[in-house]
């Protein structure tokens, strides 16, 4: 299933205008910013996960459209989800906007950002609030790890 041009412009031009979950959050114990350096795109986020889940998210882009798109659509799909969860979805969106699976994705909104794998030279943009938040959840992770390791 996919959706018609019409539909995918709509939902980019609404995530694009209105980014969802880009006001900074409290007590936020994770940020990162992230630079495509193909274009200069910046994605800023901030997380709080409480055990293992993502109490909450922010995600502010500096850049293009289909960047700012991406991050407000990510926001949207990964909050309250368990970081093992948000692994899955991260792998399988990049995957897709990479074209290295030919999966399809039935959600239409996640179907106008993964349309631009058809475009090279936009793939990066769209990927960027993923491998931010995929760097965030990891680095959280090691973290916690180490702080394991040390109150033993």
């Amino acid at each position: 299933m996919t959706i018609d041009q019409d539909l995918y412009k709509e939902i980019i031009f609404d995530h694009a205008d209105y980014p969802r979950f880009n006001q900074p959050i409290l007590g936020a114990n994770a940020k990162i910013d992230l630079v495509n350096r193909s274009c200069g795109d910046v994605a800023h986020l901030e997380i709080r996960l409480v055990k293992d889940r993502l109490e909450a998210i922010s995600c502010r882009v500096n850049g293009c459209l289909i960047s700012v798109a991406s991050g407000s659509l990510m926001c949207e799909r990964v909050i309250n989800l368990r970081k093992d969860q948000i692994r899955l979805l991260i792998d399988r969106i990049t995957s897709i906007i990479g074209n290295h699976s030919d999966e399809e994705i039935t959600d239409p909104e996640l179907q106008a950002i993964v349309g631009v794998r058809k475009y090279p030279n936009r793939q990066k943009c769209a990927i960027l609030p993923w491998q931010a938040l995929e760097q965030l959840i990891d680095n959280k992770s090691k973290n916690q790890a180490k702080n394991n390791e040390q109150n033993r």
